[in-house]
């Protein structure tokens, strides 16, 4: 409902995940499972209302290639890290990003 609301998968479930000081290990299970669900959620409504076609299903499926690489080497990088600075890391990730999204709204 909230992803619907906002339009984003990752506001406001990121911030409630890291806020629960989850161990690293879970906090992506459970990141995973957030998004995963909210994306076939997201999918089927576009297909009820016609917009999932063949072509951008084919393409949302190339999409996850990358994102199981991300996924892998993520996991690599994350393990060689304690909880703290996985936060940490995670909490500076998200405020880059927010930067950078106030920044491209306000030069438009």
């Amino acid at each position: 409902m909230i992803n619907g609301m906002t339009g984003s998968q990752v506001m406001p479930v990121l911030p409630f995940l890291l806020a629960l000081r989850l161990d690293p290990r879970r906090f992506i299970q459970t990141i995973n499972i957030s998004f995963s669900l909210s994306s076939i959620v997201m999918a089927l409504g576009l297909s009820t209302l016609g917009l999932m076609t063949l072509e951008t299903l084919w393409i949302s499926l190339a999409g996850l290639i990358p994102v199981y690489l991300g996924t892998r080497i993520g996991g690599l990088v994350r393990q060689r890290m304690n909880a703290e600075t996985f936060r940490t890391v995670i909490l500076l990730m998200l405020i880059v990003f927010g930067v950078v999204l106030v920044g491209k709204s306000t030069l438009l």
